[in-house]
């Protein structure tokens, strides 16, 4: 990223919302419908496997050893910007999943269209 303030930020809105917005229609596919466990089992571990850049980000971010501490300090110099953006898409991720989800209940609410 060589450390331009705008390839850190788009890398990071651009992942963080490819890495939340994707595993949780993941999960909501999975658990939609009723399947057999391990088929339920094997959609949810998609989708943690999908999840995994922002948690390796959050591990970073969050963490209190010298690793984290050091991960920190490389993107502050590598990537600017990249732990806001990340934030910023999970915010806009969630919000557009549940945007997602109040327009599903109101179609599936809607009695169907009588022709005639």
């Amino acid at each position: 990223m060589d450390g331009h303030l705008g390839t850190g930020l788009i890398l990071g809105l651009v992942f963080d919302i490819a890495c939340t917005l994707l595993p949780l229609m993941v999960a909501w596919v999975g658990l939609n419908k009723r399947r057999p466990w391990k088929v339920t089992a094997g959609w949810l571990a998609l989708a943690v496997a999908l999840a995994l850049p922002n948690l390796w980000t959050l591990s970073v971010v969050a963490g209190g050893g010298s690793a984290s501490h050091a991960g920190q300090r490389v993107m502050d110099v590598e990537a600017p910007w990249f732990r806001g953006a990340t934030l910023a898409g999970a915010i806009t991720s969630v919000v557009a999943f549940a945007g997602f989800l109040v327009y599903t209940r109101k179609r599936r609410g809607r009695p169907a269209k009588r022709e005639g």
